[in-house]
């Protein structure tokens, strides 16, 4: 998996990682844990075998969240502009496989997905 990491203002780190076959995720990385990859994702080898998912090995951590229906990030921002207050703490995440900009607010270690803001005609890279 490759990873994006970035800062939340508060201090934590969050990474956005490409899955292989689906399974992206969004974690919040904590030293010494252990979060899977190669031995459990979300998604499929890229050979078409399935890959056990996270909860099949319980001493390895779980994503906060995951993708099946794939994101692909290739970037990603904390929101800390006033334009849009109802977006503040949210983490955007532009997807190149859905041209779309996900939106996923975060509150303390708790993220969850918001939606899925369509970049027509445009790049999201």
């Amino acid at each position: 998996m490759t990873d994006r990491p970035r800062r939340l203002l508060a201090g934590a780190l969050w990474v956005a990682e490409f899955g292989p076959l689906g399974g992206d995720e969004l974690n919040q990385p904590e030293a010494g844990r252990n979060y899977g990859w190669p031995v459990v994702s979300w998604g499929q080898d890229y050979d078409g075998e399935n890959i056990p998912d996270p909860p099949t090995h319980p001493r390895l951590a779980d994503a906060a969240i995951h993708w099946t229906l794939v994101v692909s990030p290739s970037g990603m921002t904390f929101y800390t502009g006033d334009r849009f207050p109802e977006w503040q703490g949210s983490v955007l995440i532009s997807s190149l496989s859905d041209q779309v900009l996900v939106r996923v607010p975060i509150d303390g270690e708790d993220a969850t997905e918001q939606e899925r803001i369509p970049m027509e005609e445009e790049q999201s890279r």
